[in-house]
């Protein structure tokens, strides 16, 4: 279960890949291994998201006058 339903970030332009956006984070009511969140879903390109900690990072340069706005999806499984 994520702590919230949505997330909202922003990234100022002109900043390098390797950006953290923002960090998202589930919940498992399951005890030791069974309790392990993995993240992912992720396909806008220009991001990634690390699967074990939840940060989502740029793997490009934005360019605000190309594209004002990105909804990235992410989903987290035990």
């Amino acid at each position: 279960v994520f702590q919230q339903q949505e997330f909202e970030a922003q990234v100022t332009e002109n900043q390098g890949p390797g950006t953290t956006v923002l960090t998202v984070a589930a919940t498992d009511r399951d005890q030791g291994s069974n309790g392990q969140i993995t993240y992912g879903g992720v396909t806008e390109e220009g991001f990634i998201i690390n699967p074990v900690t939840g940060v989502i990072t740029t793997t490009k340069e934005l360019d605000t006058e190309t594209q004002h706005h990105y909804t990235l999806t992410v989903y987290a499984r035990d």
